[in-house]
């Protein structure tokens, strides 16, 4: 009976301190807004859409026609047997990178990640 009295207290503060927060009015459309803009605003980027984007890279543009629309990649390298060459784009909303793969011998897109 005393480990009861001596343990009901733990517990009692254990679940009253440990709901989840609840999100005030103000806060709610923020997060709401924050979420729908998914377009990169970086300045290197163009403002496209995440979707519009993913359309283009679809139909295999060329290394110039990818610059020419998205912009400067933040990053790129060459594999080790220079067969092809990957472009990354930062994104800041997703804190995440999103890949371009191109292929040397054609110049053209050959895959990429685009979230």
């Amino acid at each position: 009976m005393m480990k009861l009295l001596y343990y009901f207290p733990i517990i009692l503060f254990f679940f009253g301190s440990c709901r989840s927060p609840t999100l005030k009015p103000e806060n709610e459309q923020k997060i709401i807004e924050d979420i729908i803009s998914f377009e990169m605003d970086d300045a290197q980027h163009s403002l496209r859409p995440a979707i519009v984007a993913w359309e283009f890279l679809k139909k295999n543009p060329s290394e110039n026609e990818v610059l020419k629309y998205l912009g400067n990649p933040d990053s790129s390298w060459v594999d080790e047997y220079d067969k092809f060459k990957i472009l990354y784009y930062y994104i800041p909303e997703y804190q995440d990178y999103n890949f371009i793969e191109i292929d040397l011998k054609s110049g053209n897109v050959s895959g990429f990640e685009w979230d």
